[in-house]
């Protein structure tokens, strides 16, 4: 709407505005003559005193009224541009016509731009030839990604040569570092205006925003040359869609091109050599050091996550909320490589940030023990990996899984994976087991509390509501039945871990029973 009042404004014809809806998409203009149904993308001429009668539905009807209507009309479901009674309606539909036309061939010329990816720069110059006034995007680093058209009086530029781009002045980057207008103007959605008085002129601005809801940049037109109109808004977050579309295609492009160190990374994991001087060297690249203390982070694809424009956002995403990190695709899987001791997150626990990313993404995430050596990068991997497995497997319900959680489930998997547990623990347990499946007696279970209080018997007495006589007693027949020697380190190495393994075994059953109950 705000654009045809421009259009009517240029022809010198004075209207009022009603607000509507602005994100409906006009396709034509009519008039209104007792038509039943009518179509929310048309805009209506009609006459102050022939209207359509006042809808129930919740439908938007778009007019411009020669005269002014009824009260009663502003406050229904109408969107309302009102002009004075001598203007002629055939006069108006001429000017409304021609200016879809002039709207309808800029949308067409951007439309070609994305269909043959001509890119940012040559959007940017059919927006110039639109807007009349300078402009410019910008990334969130301050880097000018297009500037088809330069003024006197705009703010000056730096080039940066390691980038290869130009930027905005440091001078200008550091003013706004301590300019609470232009933290605010950070969370703004949609076109706004930045204030004349911050630089000598108005802006016309639009956030830019990834998929993920991040910030990516932002678009800028200088009031330098034209007036600031209110069609501009409307325009603007239109072009700002299209621009959003291309940075998304960038990101893509960026992450098809693995970076070195990444190559590097994937040729470790995947088992290649790399010898330490490439690695220290590469390692170098990143400011890191070959002995520094890392952590590996696996967070597994779902089928939602598997474009590579989802899997480029991610990485980039977790790399910027992760200070010293590096992020990519492995296999099926996202792994983050953390330099937890060049870490440098004021206030924030590395951990935390971990939970929040796996909360916002929905990954069933496996995480390692710190590792001390980058070429240990597979075993920290592998630890993640098991962490991941199982964790989905025993803890379904928790997202986040960290290695030292599930070692010991691990070891016992490794320990049984040739031998029955029957074979692998002590006998004397299994002779004590024996003793009480024949005499209906609980004699395990007392050894089973007994070990895990680390043989501490007043503890155990407490645990299991017993005297501490009647806890000798047990004791002791334990003792004369299976032979077990409470004295002997190794035995009571062996004893506890036979008893680990049992009770791993009898978890893992009533996990496998539950599942099946569930499937069926």
């Amino acid at each position: 709407m705000s654009i045809l009042v421009d259009a009517l404004e240029d022809a010198q014809i004075a209207v009022n505005m009603h607000a509507g809806q602005e994100d409906i998409r006009y396709s034509r203009v009519g008039f209104y003559h007792d038509q039943e149904h009518l179509d929310e993308h048309c805009i209506y001429i009609a006459q102050a005193n022939h209207m359509p009668r006042l809808l129930s539905d919740k439908k938007q009807i778009s007019l411009i009224v020669i005269g002014e209507p009824s009260s009663s009309y502003r406050y229904g479901n109408f969107a309302m541009i009102t002009v004075q009674r001598n203007v002629d309606r055939f006069y108006l539909f001429d000017i409304i016509s021609d200016c879809f036309e002039k709207n309808r061939r800029w949308d067409h010329r951007l439309q070609d731009i994305m269909n043959r990816g001509e890119g940012i720069e040559a959007l940017m110059q059919a927006a110039y030839d639109y807007f009349g006034n300078p402009m410019f995007v910008h990334n969130p680093q301050f880097y000018v990604l297009s500037c088809p058209v330069r003024h006197p009086d705009m703010t000056p530029l730096e080039w940066d040569e390691k980038a290869g781009l130009y930027m905005q002045s440091v001078e200008l980057i550091n003013s706004f570092k301590v300019d609470p207008v232009y933290h605010e103007s950070l969370q703004t959605r949609g076109a706004q205006i930045y204030p004349k008085e911050r630089l000598g002129y108005r802006i016309l601005y639009v956030n830019l925003f990834n998929e993920f809801g991040r910030y990516v940049g932002r678009i800028c037109i200088d009031e330098l040359q034209t007036p600031l109109r209110k069609g501009h808004f409307t325009a603007l977050e239109h072009l700002a869609g299209l621009v959003e579309v291309q940075l998304s295609r960038i990101a893509e492009i960026e992450e098809s091109r693995i970076s070195p160190f990444v190559k590097m990374a994937v040729d470790i994991l995947e088992g290649r050599h790399v010898n330490e001087d490439t690695m220290i060297g590469m390692l170098s690249t990143q400011q890191w050091g070959i002995r520094d203390s890392y952590l590996c982070v696996k967070m597994e694809l779902s089928s939602r996550d598997k474009n590579v424009r989802s899997i480029a956002t991610t990485c980039n995403y977790i790399e910027s909320e992760i200070d010293n990190s590096v992020a990519f695709q492995f296999d099926n899987n996202i792994v983050t490589i953390i330099n937890m001791t060049r870490l440098n997150l004021p206030g924030k626990d590395p951990y935390n940030t971990i939970r929040l990313i796996v909360r916002e993404g929905l990954f069933i995430t496996g995480v390692s023990n710190e590792f001390h050596n980058f070429a240990d990068l597979p075993y920290a991997m592998e630890q993640a990996s098991i962490a991941h497995d199982y964790g989905k497997r025993i803890n379904p319900m928790i997202w986040i899984h960290h290695y030292k959680d599930y070692v010991m489930d691990y070891v016992y998997d490794l320990a049984c994976r040739d031998l029955p547990v029957r074979y692998i623990g002590s006998e004397k347990v299994f002779t004590l087991l024996e003793y009480d499946r024949e005499h209906d007696s609980s004699l395990y279970d007392t050894l089973k509390c007994y070990v895990r209080n680390g043989l501490n018997a007043e503890q155990t007495a407490r645990d299991l509501f017993l005297h501490r006589s009647t806890l000798f007693y047990r004791l002791r027949r334990i003792r004369e039945i299976s032979g077990i020697n409470f004295e002997d380190q190794e035995d009571r190495e062996y004893i506890r871990f036979t008893v680990n393994l049992l009770s791993h075994e009898e978890g893992m059953q009533k996990k496998i029973t539950e599942e099946i109950k569930r499937t069926v």
